[in-house]
């Protein structure tokens, strides 16, 4: 595995973002707190001592910070000495990259702990210039590799949360990477911001009650200097919108077709790097489905292959997707099973989109193909316990045959037969 602090190897940290100097007259006095307290530190007027007295107190008579700073875990951003503060003043939340993580994962679960129980007023988020968890994203998103391929999969996973922002420095920032690397740690510390209303309900309502202000930060871990973001730029239009995770259910309008398949693959795209959406299924979550009914937003047909999740390849949650399994993703016979599930999905569950799903190395291919071959050169019959499996797989297996050049380039990993399959499924659907 490669270190990622060798990313930014001699990288200058110099002018990585445009410091504010000074704050609105209205700033909120935690926030202005902590812009004293890191002048004091730049021009080594520090104050806050170790205070004897200070930690009985604290100890007896418990805590009552004046802020929460969810920041890195980089050992060059000690947050109480960056903004001169002491024991008791700021409930400190740090991890790699200054991630939300998850719905329901430390970071958020911390948060609201301040924000709820010890009654918090404000939140900020602090990135820091060189952060080598966002230039190890803004790596693997240039060079089109996955997070957990790249950094293996804890780690993988860590930085696998700063993708989003990551790619969208791609697009403002071209060609250089350091400017790519400005401009998404920035996005990162906002799209943390983005994801602590998004997922959490405790800090949605603070925020939008004035409980609670939710601020981002920048440190400059050359010069000291601490830049204030100041709020989200779209915290209204995000605190208009329901956002936390909610569950489809069948009051909810179909969703239409390219909007379903356009959500299955952003949930393939993180399966495939390794940034899925932790799953938040509560007894409310299982009323709704039980008491509204469902409305998934699309139809698979799939192999029964234990390697392939369907939920977990698409990173979907309970009511997403109705879900039709077998062997080989055949459609069975007219009148089956199998049809008249994939008719239930559509017909009377509405779902605008249904999508045959075949998958490389698929065993029931590979058998029919085998099968087919064997009896075209021995004449020999398939074992009858899958006879009937095969047959469904005979129009597809000729269709591949036929495309390639000779017997022997017709294999189990023939390409020509997962499509010629994909296609056979497609028009099995669509005969009347």
């Amino acid at each position: 595995m490669k270190r990622v602090s060798k990313i930014l190897n001699g990288q200058s940290a110099e002018d990585m973002v445009t410091p504010f100097t000074t704050l609105p007259g209205n700033a909120h006095p935690s926030i202005q707190k902590l812009q004293a307290g890191n002048v004091r530190y730049l021009s080594d007027k520090t104050q806050n001592q170790d205070d004897k007295d200070q930690r009985r107190k604290l100890s007896s008579l418990g805590q009552n910070p004046w802020a929460i700073l969810v920041s890195c875990a980089d050992s060059r951003c000690p947050v109480e000495r960056i903004f001169d503060a002491g024991p008791g003043d700021l409930f400190v939340i740090r991890v790699a990259g200054n991630i939300a993580g998850s719905p329901v994962g430390g970071v958020i679960g911390s948060a609201e702990y301040g924000v709820e129980h010890l009654k918090s007023p404000v939140i900020m988020v602090l990135g820091h210039t060189q952060c080598g968890a966002v230039a190890a994203a803004v790596k693997c998103c240039k060079d089109g590799i996955g997070t957990s391929d790249f950094l293996g999969r804890n780690l993988g996973a860590t930085v696998g949360n700063i993708r989003t922002p990551a790619m969208e420095a791609l697009e403002v920032a071209r060609p250089e990477t350091p400017l790519q690397i400005e401009e998404a740690i920035k996005l990162n510390v906002l799209h943390s911001m983005e994801k602590m209303i998004q997922w959490s309900t405790v800090i949605q309502e603070a925020v939008r009650s004035g409980a609670c202000q939710l601020h981002g930060g920048i440190y400059d871990i050359t010069t000291g200097h601490v830049s204030f973001l100041g709020r989200h730029p779209r915290e209204e239009q995000l605190l208009a919108k329901s956002t936390v995770l909610t569950v489809r259910t069948g009051l909810d309008a179909p969703m239409p077709s390219l909007d379903a398949l356009n959500t299955l693959k952003a949930g393939n795209q993180r399966y495939i790097v390794g940034d899925v959406e932790t799953k938040v299924v509560d007894a409310r979550m299982r009323n709704a489905l039980v008491q509204q009914g469902q409305r998934p937003l699309g139809v698979i047909l799939g192999c029964a292959d234990s390697r392939i999740p369907i939920e977990y390849v698409f990173d979907t949650k309970p009511g997403d997707l109705f879900v039709v399994r077998n062997a080989g993703s055949t459609c069975g016979a007219m009148g089956g099973g199998l049809i008249g599930s994939i008719e239930y999905g559509v017909g009377n569950l509405k779902s605008q989109l249904l999508m045959v799903l075949g998958h490389t190395k698929c065993g029931a291919v590979a058998a029919a193909m085998d099968a087919h071959l064997a009896q075209k050169a021995e004449g020999n019959a398939p074992p009858e316990g899958i006879k009937a499996l095969l047959g469904r797989l005979e129009e597809p297996v000729k269709m591949a045959v036929q495309q390639c050049k000779s017997t022997a380039t017709a294999n189990r990993s023939s390409l020509p037969g997962r499509k010629g399959r994909a296609r056979h499924r497609v028009e099995c659907l669509a005969y009347d």
